[in-house]
């Protein structure tokens, strides 16, 4: 085994905001940014969300481009699902994905693309999560297929399983969240 480890220096601004009329809720965001070896890049997008009940419909587009490949990588994802919970936390990564749930069920698809001509993937699945311990640890399993260009868009089917724990602080009151799951009080 041989291990390489090349120290990078990194430095970005980031700008993001939430606005909200009545159901509807809209999340932009822009930062650009400098990385050694990659040179200037910028990345931004936004997300468009409407919750009626604890039934919601999200869509988020993504863009990022880095000026000395000459490239624009990009993503567009949809989400519609239930949720009795979400983790209010503001990171745009987690909201395009759907894993801002603390107890819900959506159904995902995405698209991406390494040029804007077209996209490279496709990926469809239907995660659900849940509170596992004290209002700080969540599982989700995720069912998914994902199709690639490179293997001529042969379907991959598979399970997507994971944990996200909360250090900084807890959705909700932790007795309430994992003992029924349903505080109202943290959908928007």
């Amino acid at each position: 085994m041989r291990l390489k480890l090349k120290p990078t220096a990194y430095a970005a601004l980031r700008w993001a905001r939430d606005y909200s009329a009545g159901n509807l809720h809209f999340y932009p965001f822009a930062k650009p940014y400098v990385e050694s070896g990659l040179g200037l890049g910028a990345s931004g997008g936004f997300a468009i969300e409407h919750w009626r009940g604890g039934w919601f419909q999200r869509s988020a587009s993504y863009a990022n481009w880095v000026r000395n490949s000459a490239s624009t990588e990009w993503s567009q994802s949809l989400l519609l699902g239930h949720a009795d919970a979400v983790i209010a936390e503001g990171r745009y990564d987690r909201v395009s994905s759907g894993h801002d749930l603390a107890c819900g069920t959506a159904l995902h698809a995405l698209a991406t693309g390494a040029r804007l001509s077209g996209a490279d993937t496709y990926e469809i699945g239907l995660i659900h999560k849940r509170p596992l311990r004290g209002g700080w640890l969540y599982g989700y399993v995720e069912p998914l297929v994902h199709w690639e260009r490179s293997t001529g868009w042969h379907p991959d089917a598979g399970v997507r399983i994971g944990f996200d724990a909360l250090f900084w602080g807890l959705a909700a009151t932790p007795g309430k969240l994992a003992g029924q799951c349903r505080p109202a009080s943290l959908i928007p």
